[in-house]
């Protein structure tokens, strides 16, 4: 072979191994094209995740999570399927964070009042009468303050908070009429699994019986029960105006739940994977925080003329009254856990 040739070869070999290290040179996820020839996802494997949840079918929270795996199937062009769970198909709530801690449970959505048994300054989000609206705990749980409150979550327990969604006001739910402050006098009042709810009710003379959501129903026929509070579309959506008379316009718990992911399984995806999660997240937070927002008054009206449940609106002095009752929850809440600063800059969060 003469030089000329051997020169030409040479020449045809480099090209080639150019082209190859330019074609691969995205980290490890090869760019595909579709039958259009257009660029598709890098994602070479398909990656298929679980999201539990205790909400059901027709909540506003369920909607938004089947939104959310929606578009991470859209935006991965099929190579990502997250499977929702409702319903506590998975386990309740503290069953789903602490798979969420052992890796066993890839993605969950939980009230941030159970998350206080895995992180407790999380307590703060649940004491009562300390959010003013919505936007107001909007800019608490999902900024900086919420993120301080996250970090420990992923160190310790290697749980990673993605998004907070917005739930609304929890009212309280009975068969006796209870407007006033001595109404709840030695009232048994389901509550989820949280010192926080615990103590709201302690502090405002009830007598609080921490439950899993899905015996509430059940609690309330056989009297094991005399009231719960909840967030209105629950009522609505699960039918428990079956199980009541009344209804207390209490807002006294602004109630959120985060969507999260074990970190064991989420550092294991490809970059882009955990972009096009995290990005559809913000998407059906959006979803979420709609339905929520434009839904709590129609609930209240459902149940008011349809499902034949009396209403008690709480004046404002009543409200003031039940917020001072509190202040020792306030109290217990800076002084055990090293919180007085944190409540104090979320009252003053304009």
């Amino acid at each position: 072979m003469n030089r000329k040739k051997l020169s030409l070869i040479s020449i045809l070999l480099v090209l080639s191994m150019t082209f190859l290290a330019c074609n691969n040179s995205n980290g490890g996820e090869n760019q595909n094209q579709d039958e259009n020839g257009n660029q598709s996802t890098g994602i070479t494997e398909k990656i298929e995740l679980s999201l539990g949840h205790g909400q059901a079918l027709e909540s506003p929270p369920h909607k938004a999570l089947v939104a959310f795996s929606d578009i991470v199937k859209e935006k991965s062009d099929g190579m990502i399927e997250i499977q929702i769970f409702p319903a506590n198909q998975l386990g309740n709530e503290r069953d789903l964070a602490e798979g969420l801690e052992m890796g066993t449970i890839d993605m969950a959505y939980i009230s941030s009042g159970v998350m206080e048994n895995f992180q407790p300054k999380l307590g703060v989000y649940s004491l009562p009468f300390i959010f003013r609206d919505i936007d107001h705990v909007e800019k608490i749980v999902n900024g900086s303050i919420g993120e301080e409150l996250y970090a420990p979550m992923l160190e310790d327990q290697g749980i990673r908070v993605m998004k907070a969604f917005v739930q609304g006001f929890r009212y309280l739910y009975s068969n006796t009429p209870m407007p006033k402050l001595e109404d709840f006098a030695g009232v048994k009042i389901r509550v989820p699994e949280s010192p926080a709810f615990v103590g709201t009710w302690n502090s405002l003379g009830a007598n609080p019986t921490p439950m899993p959501w899905g015996e509430l129903y059940t609690s309330m026929q056989t009297g094991v029960v005399d009231a719960f509070e909840v967030h209105t579309y629950s009522v609505v959506v699960e039918h428990l105006y079956e199980v009541i008379k009344h209804m207390t316009t209490t807002g006294h718990i602004l109630s959120t739940s985060l969507v999260m992911v074990s970190e064991d399984v989420f550092s294991t995806l490809p970059q882009e994977a955990q972009d096009i999660i995290n990005e559809a997240i913000e998407e059906a937070w959006a979803v979420n925080y709609d339905l929520i927002v434009n839904g709590n008054e129609k609930n209240i009206e459902t149940l008011r003329n349809e499902k034949g449940v009396e209403v008690h609106e709480v004046s404002q002095e009543e409200r003031a009254e039940m917020r001072q009752a509190a202040q020792s929850l306030y109290d217990e809440y800076a002084q055990n856990l090293d919180a007085g600063d944190l409540i104090n800059t979320i009252e003053n969060t304009n």
